[in-house]
């Protein structure tokens, strides 16, 4: 893994200043207030506020599906369902076939793979006080939460455990997954321009965004 950092960074010094690590508002077992009377924190473990977005939730929804013969009457509808949407997922793949390393992982690559989504297509009925051709129908759907791009608490990685060795591993599992990094102005690479290509890792899987938060940690395969 070493001698893959350094051939990374060859166009580039990483410069790795844990105390340069981004600003948070943080909250550890030994220093925590919150105005959030529904946020409960377990003991010994950390919390910042996120960036949440948008965001899809699962719920049952009883619909009145048409189970007559009449689809042109004014009271049947098509509907399509979303009982899935279509995501993204980093996933490891073969890259060369002919790849005979001994190290497996060696003949491995990371690739944004798009999962597809799952629709039922149904004719419903828009009033059901109107006819009794229809039958009652729970379907687990997706709905769309608007967040308003708000905050909330997530639980973070502890400050103590914020080292180079963990910034490290981050470009490291962001450069494989191709993720590009903005040189600062002395030509490096530090913690804040490794945290700016972690928003960006973030936003594309639909994580918590601006911290070191454990689903992030946990998408890039990252023990903490």
């Amino acid at each position: 893994m070493k001698a893959f950092f350094v051939k990374l960074a060859c166009l580039a010094v990483i410069y790795l200043v844990v105390s340069c690590s981004v600003s948070q508002e943080y909250y550890s077992d030994n220093n925590y207030e919150s105005e959030d009377n529904n946020f409960v924190r377990e003991p010994g473990k950390c919390y910042a506020k996120c960036l949440i977005l948008d965001k899809l939730e699962k719920e049952v929804e009883l619909i009145p599906v048409y189970t007559g013969a009449d689809y042109n009457d004014d009271n049947v509808e098509f509907r399509e369902v979303t009982i899935k949407s279509p995501t993204t997922k980093w996933v490891k793949r073969k890259a060369d076939r002919n790849c005979l390393s001994a190290a497996p992982d060696d003949c491995l690559v990371w690739c944004l793979v798009e999962i597809p989504g799952e629709t039922a297509e149904l004719y419903v009925v828009t009033d059901t006080s109107l006819t009794k051709d229809y039958k009652l129908k729970s379907f687990n759907t997706e709905v769309l939460i608007k967040n308003g791009a708000g905050n909330e608490w997530r639980e973070v990685i502890c400050q103590s455990k914020i080292t180079a060795e963990l910034y490290e591993e981050l470009f490291l599992q962001l450069s494989e997954r191709n993720y590009d990094f903005k040189l600062n102005e002395n030509e490096l690479i530090g913690p804040e321009e490794i945290m700016e290509t972690l928003k960006k890792f973030q936003s594309d899987l639909n994580l918590p965004i601006g911290n070191l938060n454990i689903e992030t940690m946990d998408a890039l395969g990252i023990d903490y």
